[in-house]
């Protein structure tokens, strides 16, 4: 089993190794995982898709952990997520857009809530604008 932290740390182990169903392993069949937007993935079987649909979009996606804070039944699990986007992007509404080419790094952050030793619930965090900006798909904004 182990703490909140070491699932955690597994979780990004397995995400690197490409490992889903050690992923998904690690995880409550009725996870709830929530994203920047509000975009919710329920069970199991809808991280499976979410996760292969993304590798398809980022096949070198990697994550680097820069901490993760370990508090009882819950870890906070600071990341940079770098990724190149050579596979097209399907949005939270199940349109798709051209794969742009762009090397994105988005610095993250999730929660990570643990129950009997599994992932029940995950919410994460990244500036979405960001993210949009480095995939050339809004402009930059200037700086002074």
């Amino acid at each position: 089993m182990g703490t909140a932290a070491d699932i955690t740390r597994r979780i990004f182990q397995a995400y690197n190794d490409r490992d889903l169903d050690g992923m998904l392993a690690s995880v409550n069949p009725d996870v709830q995982d929530t994203l920047p937007g509000g975009q919710l993935i329920s069970g199991r079987e809808e991280m499976r898709a979410h996760e292969q649909q993304e590798w398809e979009s980022f096949p070198d996606a990697r994550v680097e952990v820069r901490q993760v804070i370990d508090e009882g039944s819950m870890a906070v699990a600071e990341y940079i997520w770098a990724a190149t986007n050579t596979g097209p992007l399907t949005l939270p509404d199940g349109s798709t857009l051209p794969a742009t080419g762009k090397r994105i790094e988005l610095p993250c952050v999730t929660v990570v809530e643990v129950k009997d030793g599994l992932v029940a619930a995950e919410r994460s965090y990244w500036d979405m604008m960001e993210a949009f900006q480095q995939l050339g798909l809004l402009p930059a904004t200037a700086t002074a």
